[in-house]
């Protein structure tokens, strides 16, 4: 898919909305491993978005997004 390819360039060229995003597609896509490694990167550079997500994640014991 030609978004996540985009995102991934974006991503490791350091833009935490491109990790962000991510996450989000690789979720809708059932890869929850790849989602919470992109949204972990987006929180470690204060995205608070991809912080809200981890902590409603932790609180699912890590089974939904």
């Amino acid at each position: 898919m030609k978004a996540i390819e985009l995102y991934a360039r974006a991503a490791n060229l350091g833009n935490n909305e491109a990790h962000y995003h991510s996450g989000d597609m690789y979720c809708k896509g059932g890869d929850l491993k790849k989602a919470k490694f992109h949204w972990e990167a987006a929180a470690m550079a204060d995205h608070k978005g991809a912080r809200y997500i981890l902590g409603e994640m932790d609180l699912a014991n890590g089974k939904s997004c």
